[in-house]
């Protein structure tokens, strides 16, 4: 393969270099090109409001810089680290966005369910010549990290497909993903997959969409040239992904809700006492209408530094309550 620039991308119109941020002359070849749309100038009337609205409308605001970031990462022409993880509910417009970009990318792009990329040791050679792998429906359980971890960090890849020999190529791949569940990361991951590895992006809509069988192909008819343009115009200060530390509590309260519980209901106790998981487990159900097994009850109360000896607690007690005194109560 021929040595390309990975700057530039070559359109209908010309070549554009991302550097200087405009059209270019060169006879380099282009790392990227796109045969049937355009360049456009970044302005008000190539916005593409469509695709903005299905990407953006459901996302809190300060979450928004994350979401630019991993759409230029696509178009960098380098490997990015991060996985970007669209949560939410079943019918809410997820992976809209992702199909839209799939459609337009066309063989740059890879959509594949997570289980069956990890299970298929063949599947993992399609990422060659790829700027966008989407992983589908994530499962509640991820049961190979290293994989993950190879593929987002490697940026030289030796792979080898179904009856063909082996090839060495480098990796230009970012991941986007949807799920309905986040997975439990063993906490010998933790510090891997929340520094480098993952970025959270939470689609807050509740009520599910009717279904447009025609959106995407309208939206991708109608703005492709104004979404490819836009995104590769972002500005440096607007893409920006998540510290180590937020991206922990924001994804551990949705992972791990019995977490938030226990630190909302219950401390180390000084003296040491009996009290069951189960007891714990169907209380946390009470409380909060979210059914967790043993199993994930037992995990966190050991993270969290609780002494657990045949299912039963030895350290545990009732948090107090505090109450605010309100105005005009009379003080104790």
């Amino acid at each position: 393969m021929p040595v390309t620039n990975r700057n530039l991308i070559v359109f209908k119109n010309g070549i554009y270099d991302q550097i200087v941020k405009r059209l270019v002359e060169s006879d380099d070849i282009a790392d990227m090109g796109f045969k049937n749309y355009n360049y456009l100038e970044d302005s008000e009337d190539n916005f593409p409001t469509e695709f903005y609205n299905v990407m953006f409308a459901n996302v809190l605001s300060d979450q928004h810089p994350r979401i630019k970031a991993g759409l230029r990462a696509i178009f960098s022409n380098q490997l990015d680290p991060k996985i970007s993880i669209i949560h939410g509910m079943s019918g809410i417009g997820k992976s809209t966005a992702l199909a839209i970009l799939t459609e337009i990318l066309g063989d740059y792009a890879l959509t594949v369910e997570l289980k069956q990329f990890l299970a298929d040791k063949f599947i993992s050679a399609k990422i060659f010549g790829k700027h966008l792998l989407v992983f589908q429906d994530l499962p509640k359980e991820w049961k190979d990290f290293t994989v993950l971890k190879t593929i987002t960090g490697e940026p030289r890849k030796t792979e080898r497909g179904f009856m063909q020999d082996s090839i060495t190529f480098e990796n230009k791949v970012k991941i986007w993903a949807t799920g309905n569940y986040l997975a439990i990361i063993p906490d010998e991951e933790k510090d891997a997959m929340y520094t480098r590895r993952l970025s959270l992006i939470n689609n807050i809509r509740t009520e599910a969409y009717k279904e447009d069988p025609t959106l995407i192909k309208k939206i991708v008819e109608k703005e492709a040239e104004k979404i490819i343009s836009w995104i590769i115009n972002l500005p440096d200060t607007e893409c920006k992904y998540e510290d180590k530390s937020t991206l922990a509590k924001e994804w551990e309260r949705i992972a791990s809700p019995e977490i938030i519980y226990l630190e909302s209901h219950w401390q180390l106790a000084d003296e040491e006492g009996d009290t069951s998981v189960m007891k714990i487990v169907n209380d946390c159900r009470d409380k909060t209408h979210i059914a967790i097994s043993i199993q994930q009850m037992l995990r966190s109360l050991k993270v969290l530094g609780y002494v657990v000896r045949n299912n039963i607690i030895k350290n545990i007690e009732v948090k107090e309550q505090r109450h605010l005194l309100v105005k005009g109560s009379l003080d104790e």
